[in-house]
């Protein structure tokens, strides 16, 4: 897929299908009131172990509540994942062990 000037709700709904695919529950936190700023956009569970998704389009950074979030899931042994595409999360679900091998065609890449 094509990323550039996709919406995050486009971004976040491929993630999400994605992470179904691969076996995990998954959810899309809808901000509001009463809810802890910073929560990441996707929270899921593969395999016994917590992951944490933010997604970021654009030039977007993360914000200092999503940093103090990011912190705090990481300590308690959760997979924190900032990603503006599939790939990203493949990436890091490959380098926590929670998958064994890419399931996604990558054009370009040897290997791949």
């Amino acid at each position: 897929m094509s990323y550039q000037g996709a919406r995050h709700s486009e971004v976040v709904k491929c993630i999400r299908q994605y992470l179904d695919v691969r076996g995990a529950w998954s959810m899309k936190v809808l901000g509001g009131m009463g809810q802890r700023r910073g929560v990441p956009d996707i929270l899921a569970v593969m395999q016994g172990r917590m992951i944490a998704v933010e997604v970021k389009t654009g030039a977007a950074v993360l914000s200092r509540w999503q940093l103090f979030e990011r912190q705090g899931l990481e300590a308690a042994g959760a997979v924190y994942i900032l990603a503006s595409t599939v790939e990203h999360v493949e990436d890091a679900l490959l380098a926590a062990g929670l998958i064994e091998s890419a399931a996604i065609m990558r054009f370009g890449k040897v290997g791949t």
